[in-house]
């Protein structure tokens, strides 16, 4: 990549990399520049950083959802119906921080985290 930079071709070599993965990784098709940039457009309209993340894990849902429709991405058909698990448990977390904080904190091993350093109470 040093190189390809360089020489004039970082951005080239960087597209050729991401593209030739993304047809067969849904993760490495969220993370394609143009992928992740039309994701962004749409997460800079979340008000908090908790509804962004909670809208970044529904817009790549729906990234690759489309993708698989499309073609554009190659997963077994086994793996289908997780995008429908992950949206409706995307779908189910509450639009409060503090609602969600308190119906998830009974199943974390509290001793490994600090919720205070998460500005969390």
């Amino acid at each position: 990549m040093n190189l390809a930079k360089k020489k004039g071709y970082g951005i080239t070599f960087r597209d050729l990399l991401a593209e030739s993965d993304s047809p067969f990784d849904p993760q490495a098709y969220v993370l394609r520049p143009d992928v992740a940039f039309e994701i962004s457009k749409e997460l800079v309209k979340a008000k908090t950083p908790f509804l962004r993340t909670k809208a970044g894990a529904k817009l790549a849902i729906d990234a690759i959802r489309k993708a698989v429709d499309t073609k554009e991405v190659f997963i077994a058909e086994r793996e289908k119906n997780w995008l429908d698990i992950m949206d409706s448990q995307v779908a189910a977390i509450p639009d409060d921080e503090e609602k969600f904080w308190h119906e998830i904190k009974g199943e974390l091993d509290l001793s490994t985290f600090i919720p205070s350093e998460y500005g969390l109470k």
